[in-house]
């Protein structure tokens, strides 16, 4: 297997100059730099990630955060943060937080382990304390679809009162009047904002809230399985579930 020194000689420089080449620093001249690649060619000299990340203290490795693999949205998400980071030439590592705030913790710890450049996290079950010692970190992160008081800069979230609204609006203009809830974890500001969404459109149709109708769930597919189980049980006449 080459080494960078093997390079290095069959290029006629020195081991920095190839170094440096391969790590993107400095200004060389446009013949150097040639001679460097084609030796790397000829010998399919494969430069360690390991070693630049050492070097440079840099891994070009970001870590992504999602609830768990399964559904549209979380497919969806790692396509389109894959996508950005292959233009900057960049690696994705991923992790499920398996519906748990431990599942989360342990995501983390891992691309801390890996040393990740910085974080991607679909976090819903670390508590907002938790995600604001956490930026009091070195390491960067965003939160995607999750607003935290005093983290405004890092949150990347859509207004969930008025997707909530929609959501129900549309029920509504099907006919249904008797139309049930099932929340997510109402400490988390976005549940809260999709659940009032669903009171505005329930408000703004003249249709009278009935609390009975609405059930917390922790947005697993269980707690959501056994919340409508309960509803459908107390209210059979019940004809449409916003769920979130």
């Amino acid at each position: 297997m080459a080494r960078i020194k093997d390079v290095a000689l069959l290029a006629g420089v020195n081991r920095s100059t190839v170094s440096r080449i391969i790590n993107g620093e400095g200004k060389f001249r446009a013949d150097t730099k040639r001679k460097v690649e084609q030796a790397m060619a000829d010998l399919n000299y494969r430069p360690s990630a390991i070693a630049r990340s050492l070097a440079t203290a840099s891994s070009n490795m970001t870590g992504l955060l999602v609830t768990d693999y399964t559904g549209g949205f979380f497919g969806e998400m790692m396509n389109q943060v894959q996508t950005e980071l292959d233009l900057h030439k960049k690696f994705l590592i991923t992790a499920q937080g398996h519906h748990s705030a431990e599942g989360e913790r342990d995501a983390i710890c891992r691309f801390h382990a890996l040393r990740c450049d910085g974080y991607v996290l679909n976090s819903r079950y670390l508590s907002d304390d938790e995600l604001r010692l956490l930026a009091k970190e070195p390491t960067p992160f965003v939160l995607l679809d999750r607003s935290v008081e005093g983290l405004e800069s890092r949150c990347i979230t859509f207004d969930h009162s008025l997707a909530g609204q929609m959501a129900v609006d549309h029920l509504i203009n099907q006919g249904h009047r008797k139309i049930a809830c099932i929340t997510g974890l109402l400490n988390r500001t976005n549940s809260r904002q999709r659940y009032q969404g669903y009171l505005n459109a329930l408000s703004t149709a003249d249709i009278t809230v009935d609390l009975t109708l609405c059930a917390e769930g922790n947005y697993g597919r269980e707690s959501g399985y056994l919340a409508a189980k309960k509803l459908y049980h107390s209210h059979p006449d019940l004809t449409a579930l916003f769920f979130m």
